[in-house]
């Protein structure tokens, strides 16, 4: 009897752990797949036309220039095409913004700043004044990554940067300028790069002061962003200004944007409210 127990545990034991393994690998195959949807409890708001609502942290941190696309009444929605889709009104991909309009999409969208910062003053919408998207260069470091690119916004909605910021990026923008003007640079000797740098700034710096610095030095934009001496990152300022973007149907909501950051202190994350008109 005991003989014949022993035979059985031979097979059953192997059997049970072969069981266990299987059980355990699935488990971990199940974790690994069940990834936490960031915009959790965002989608399908149906939120209706005269319901302020406050969205905390959306998280439009991504680094490689994906978009975050919202609707007014549905909360955040998948767009596989934000150019010939209606069903998103405002984008976010850090801290820059678009409307479904312009170089952006095909909507009826556009924005507004208003002189304004109390939200509930705001009763009504203006009926004129809406800026449609645009396509702009900008001086970009989101996640240390530094350069020019040209991507399409809200104009309305710009941040703005702060001299700091300028004293950084100038250097990268003017070898750039100068690149373009000597397209030979990359080749030449480091002893005559630097010759040619020396030389080419006193007359390109003007020109950069006069036609770049303005439209990133400014104080008018949803965020103020700017590098004080010594800093390991930039310090960031809200103006709180009450804007009114126009949605993709030509409904009109007014959008007050106050942090760009979640609790954890982690920047891209917006905070904002809104309400349809």
């Amino acid at each position: 009897r005991e003989k014949e127990i022993k035979m059985k545990l031979k097979f059953i034991v192997p059997a049970l752990l072969a069981g266990l393994v299987a059980f355990t690998s699935c488990s971990k195959e199940d974790k690994k797949e069940e990834k936490k949807d960031p915009y959790e409890g965002l989608r399908n708001l149906n939120v209706p036309a005269g319901q302020e609502r406050e969205i905390k942290y959306l998280d439009a941190s991504n680094n490689e220039g994906k978009y975050v696309y919202f609707s007014f009444n549905k909360g955040v929605v998948e767009v596989t095409d934000p150019m010939a889709s209606n069903d998103w009104d405002i984008a976010f991909n850090r801290y820059h913004v678009k409307t479904n309009s312009g170089t952006s999409g095909k909507g009826q969208g556009g924005a507004l700043r208003t002189e304004g910062k109390d939200f509930a003053a705001l009763k009504t919408a203006p009926t004129a004044g809406y800026l449609a998207d645009i396509e702009k260069e900008v001086s970009s470091f989101a996640g240390g990554k530094g350069g020019n690119q040209k991507i399409s916004l809200a104009p309305a909605l710009d941040p703005g940067h702060g001299e700091g910021f300028w004293n950084m990026v100038k250097p990268n923008i003017l070898l750039g300028m100068i690149k373009k003007e000597r397209p030979e640079f990359d080749k030449l000797p480091e002893v005559a790069q630097k010759a040619l740098v020396a030389q080419l700034t006193p007359v390109l710096s003007p020109v950069l002061d006069k036609r770049i610095k303005p439209t990133l030095v400014h104080n008018n934009g949803w965020l103020t962003m700017d590098y004080k001496q010594g800093a390991q990152g930039p310090t960031y300022s809200y103006n709180n200004w009450v804007y009114v973007v126009k949605t993709a149907a030509g409904k009109y909501a007014k959008i007050q944007l106050t942090d760009y950051k979640n609790a954890k202190n982690q920047t891209g994350f917006i905070t904002f409210k809104y309400l349809v008109f």
